[in-house]
């Protein structure tokens, strides 16, 4: 939102103030690539934790599976009760 102030100030500015039209050109365009690249990187942070929280779900569900497959080869009656249990936990 500041950016965007910036630009309407420099809009309302008398461009004979400035000593050369082409610095309020320069000065505008690099504030708006300015906003561009902190809207990617604020895009980019939310799309990491998006990423990592993704990842330890994951884990956490490879965990749930490979603690049901290995207690489901001690005995046929209790592989069935794992899988209800998991079934159950999800």
């Amino acid at each position: 939102t500041w950016l965007l102030c910036c630009l309407r100030l420099i809009d309302r500015v008398d461009p004979g103030l400035l000593p050369a039209p082409l610095l309020l050109l320069l000065l505008r365009w690099s504030l708006c690539l300015l906003s561009w690249l902190l809207l990617l990187w604020g895009l980019l942070r939310l799309l990491l934790k998006l990423l990592r929280a993704t990842t330890r779900e994951m884990s956490r569900l490879l965990a749930k599976v490979t603690d049901v497959l290995s207690s489901t080869t001690l005995s046929p009656v209790k592989s069935t009760t794992s899988w209800a249990r998991w079934n159950l936990s999800l």
